[in-house]
Parts: structure tokens; C-alpha cells; sequence
């Protein structure tokens, strides 16, 4: 995660936002809340971001494996189940 590169200007434009007064960032994703701390903090910015909504994830306790869990309710027949 932390090899791939954001693209051009974005870290500048986060940084815009988030100094922008009454101003709240925030992430919907559906990736995983590894992934996505992993690449803010390389970028060094997690600061920026109030909330994150993404399926939470960790490693087994032998770190093995990653383990992904869905995100949210399951009973919306209009979104993906772990986006609503």
C-alpha cells in the first residue's frame, strides 16, 4: 500500500479541504480500514479525515492472514450490503 502513488495533486487538494474553515473530510469506501490507514499515514494524512466508513479489517493473530469484515447492515436491497 504504501508503493502506490496518489495521484497527481492529491495530497495537495486534501490538505486545501481540510483548511478550509468549517470543513469535514471523510472517506466511503469499499475497501478496507487497513488499506486506508495504511496510505494516509504513509501520506501523512490522517489527520485530515473526521470519520472513515469502510469494512473494518485486521490481521489473524499469527498475521497470516488479513481478515475482512463487512461494514455496516446487511438488509438494503439498494446498496451493496456493506455500503449503506
Amino acid at each position: 500500500m504504501k508503493e502506490i502513488p496518489l495521484t497527481s495533486g492529491f495530497a495537495d487538494l486534501i490538505r486545501y479541504l481540510h483548511a478550509l474553515p468549517q470543513t469535514e473530510l471523510i472517506i466511503a469506501s469499499d475497501s478496507n480500514s487497513l488499506f486506508i490507514t495504511t496510505i494516509l499515514k504513509h501520506h501523512h494524512l490522517d489527520h485530515c479525515f473526521q470519520e472513515i466508513f469502510t469494512n473494518p479489517a485486521y490481521f489473524s493473530h499469527d498475521d497470516q492472514c488479513l481478515i475482512i469484515q463487512p461494514y455496516g447492515q446487511q438488509t438494503c436491497s439498494t446498496c451493496p450490503s456493506n455500503m449503506c
